[in-house]
C-alpha cells in the first residue's frame, strides 16, 4: 500500500493545515470565508474516502495525475506569460513536461489526460466530482457543498451571507466580520476532518486506531449541538435589537 500510504497521508496533512485556516477565519468573525475553505475539506474527504475503498494501483494514478495538472499549467504559462511581463518557460523544460505528460497518458491511457482521467472508468464511468460523492455515499452533503460554492464563485447566489440573520439579507450588505453563522462551517468542518482522519487510520487499523476513532466520532455531534446552541442565542439576541429599533 505504498501509494494509498503516501496519497492518504498527504490528504491528512493538506485536511490538517486547511482547518486551521477554517479556525482562523471562525475567531476573526468570517463565516463564509470559513464555509468556503470547508468545500476543499470536502473535497479531500471524498477523495479520501475512494482512495481507501481502491487498490494501490489507484493511488498512484491519483499521485501521478499530477502531470498531466503541470502539462495544462505550462500551456497557459506560455500562452500567458508575455502579457504578465513574466519570462517565457524555457522550449527544453516545456518540452520535457510535455513529453512527461504524453508518457502517462500513454501508460494509462484510459482518457488518463481528462480532469478526472486518475479515476479507471471500470470503476467509475461518469467520472466528476458529483459522481465520485455519490459513489463513496456522502452526497448528502451536496447542498452545503453548494452552499460553500456560491461563496467562491462570482454568481449572484453569493450575495447570500452566512454573516446575516435571514431579516437582514435583503437589507444590508456584509463588508466585515460577523458573530453570526459560524455553526455550519464549524461543524461541516469537524464531520469532513473527522472523515479524512478515519480514512488514514483505516488504512492499518489496531486496536489504538480504532479507539481513537470510537473517541473522535463523538466529536461532531457535540460541536454541533453547542455551535448551533450559541446560534440561537445570537439570533434571539438580534431580533430583540431589531424589534425595539422599530419601536424608535
Amino acid at each position: 500500500n505504498k501509494f494509498k500510504r503516501e496519497a492518504l497521508i498527504k490528504l491528512h496533512a493538506r485536511a490538517l493545515q486547511i482547518s486551521n485556516e477554517i479556525l482562523i477565519l471562525l475567531k476573526s468573525g468570517y463565516a463564509d470565508g470559513a464555509n468556503a475553505r470547508w468545500r476543499s475539506l470536502h473535497e479531500l474527504a471524498v477523495i479520501s474516502f475512494f482512495l481507501l475503498d481502491n487498490n494501490n494501483d489507484v493511488s498512484k494514478r491519483y499521485l501521478e495525475h499530477v502531470i498531466v495538472k503541470n502539462f495544462k499549467e505550462a500551456e497557459d504559462y506560455r500562452k500567458y506569460c508575455k502579457k504578465l511581463g513574466y519570462l517565457p518557460i524555457e522550449r527544453k523544460e516545456f518540452n520535457k513536461i510535455k513529453k512527461e505528460k504524453e508518457n502517462i497518458c500513454r501508460k494509462y491511457r484510459d482518457s488518463f489526460q481528462k480532469d478526472y482521467g486518475w479515476i479507471p472508468s471500470s470503476i467509475l464511468l461518469n467520472r466528476n466530482f458529483r459522481a465520485l460523492e455519490r459513489h463513496v455515499r456522502i452526497d448528502k452533503l451536496r447542498p452545503l457543498y453548494n452552499l460553500s460554492c456560491d461563496s467562491v464563485h462570482g454568481g449572484a447566489k453569493g450575495f447570500y451571507r452566512l454573516g446575516l440573520i435571514d431579516d437582514y439579507q435583503n437589507k444590508m450588505l456584509l463588508t466585515g466580520a460577523s458573530n453570526y453563522g459560524l455553526a455550519d462551517p464549524l461543524q461541516n468542518t469537524a464531520i469532513s476532518l473527522l472523515d479524512i482522519t478515519i480514512c488514514l487510520l483505516n488504512l492499518e487499523p489496531d486496536f489504538e486506531s480504532i479507539t481513537q476513532m470510537q473517541i473522535m466520532m463523538n466529536y461532531p455531534s457535540e460541536i454541533g449541538i453547542k455551535a448551533v446552541s450559541v446560534q440561537k442565542q445570537i439570533e434571539k439576541e438580534e431580533s430583540l435589537v431589531i424589534r425595539k429599533k422599530s419601536l424608535y
